[in-house]
């Protein structure tokens, strides 16, 4: 059975459409050319913000990486250059891609986009933005070939010859490799104050790297490279397994979320977490971050860094997330960690006044 007619549907929508409300004030028109500019600077802005986190978190990291081989049980030579080209940095700046950066005039060709302060591409004469051409005469047509050359040049510990391009001036830097720890950086946008690492990565979040100078965030660097050389994913991993906690804490943890539920129901005042309190059961997780942060302090002091920094990053954690202060999850808390650095920058000060080598004690 038919309720409604085409014609008397459509007059149906046509009625719901003048009904719609509208707008009470007439903001300015824009004319496309004028929105397009707003959209060409916004861009400029976001791109030149994002390559200037990479090259931030890369050269903190680089002298913790070149000062503590003797900490890291994975090591592998490095010339110092960050290379990219148009479609690898598109991959790393989330949000943009090779054709908007093609439109900001991001070269397509392999070029440094920073060199390592003090490395030895950067003694060498290299800087950032030259165009690489290729290795010991040979040229190499994109950046995949060049990274293969290279990485063969590397694998040998080899001095090369490394061919550019500055403004149309060609030059030529002569590199010998050092021994650097083995571990990669990642940046990745997002408010997270966070940062973590993997077996072979350190990464951190743009919303970190907004609120932490450069002497807290290089010892945040050293705090996660610690995790990495102490291998505490993998640490982790066998402990959880091991142990059965794979199977209770998350368990617990799904009923730590209920109970948390039901009593801020009663409680709506109510802050402590039985859920955090659940994970903070997982076996060992909390004297790693100790650990982790002992001896990044040491890392970061061989690595000629400020270990005021340490103070200043657990002071704005604090700051930011109060909870931190008080509320135990995987980490220590705050409190004792300031306390527990300290007294690891008093023993590293010692151990530089009497000429000692600046290694951390070893458990016995």
């Amino acid at each position: 059975m038919r309720f409604f007619s085409t014609p008397a549907l459509l007059l149906l929508v046509l009625g719901l459409i003048s009904a719609c409300a509208s707008q009470t004030y007439s903001p300015p028109k824009l004319s496309p050319d004028k929105v397009a500019a707003f959209e060409a600077e916004r861009f400029d802005d976001a791109i030149a913000v994002q390559i200037g986190r990479l090259k931030r978190g890369h050269q903190l990291l680089w002298p913790l990486l070149a000062a503590n081989t003797e900490l890291c049980p994975k090591t592998r030579f490095s010339m110092g250059v960050l290379m990219s080209d148009r479609e690898a940095l598109g991959r790393d700046l989330r949000g943009i891609t090779a054709s908007q950066l093609a439109a900001h005039g991001v070269p397509d060709h392999a070029f440094a986009l920073d060199v390592m302060q003090g490395g030895p591409a950067w003694q060498a004469g290299l800087r950032p933005e030259d165009r690489i051409l290729g290795l010991d005469g040979k040229a190499h047509g994109n950046l995949i070939e060049l990274r293969k050359a290279l990485s063969e040049k590397l694998k040998k510990n080899e001095a090369f010859k490394l061919a550019y391009h500055r403004g149309g001036t060609p030059g030529v830097a002569e590199i010998t490799p050092i021994e650097i720890c083995d571990a990669g950086l990642k940046v990745v946008n997002g408010d997270i104050m966070n940062a973590y690492a993997g077996t072979s990565t350190v990464t951190l979040y743009a919303g970190l790297m907004r609120v932490m100078d450069d002497d807290a965030l290089q010892f945040i660097l050293a705090h996660e490279l610690a995790h990495v050389a102490l291998r505490h994913v993998r640490k982790g991993t066998r402990n959880v397994i091991v142990s059965g906690a794979v199977i209770y804490v998350p368990v617990l943890a799904l009923l730590g979320d209920g109970a948390d539920a039901v009593l801020r129901r009663v409680d709506k005042s109510r802050e402590t977490s039985l859920r955090a309190k659940a994970i903070a059961l997982a076996p060992g997780i909390e004297s790693f971050e100790a650990e982790a942060d002992y001896v990044g302090l040491y890392m970061l002091s061989r690595a000629g860094g400020n270990l005021d920094g340490a103070i200043t990053a657990f002071e704005t954690f604090a700051r930011e997330k109060p909870k931190s202060i008080w509320l135990r999850y995987t980490h220590p808390l705050t409190p004792e960690r300031l306390a527990a650095s300290k007294a690891a920058m008093a023993e590293i000060e010692d151990k530089r006044a009497r000429g000692e080598a600046l290694l951390p004690r070893r458990v016995r």
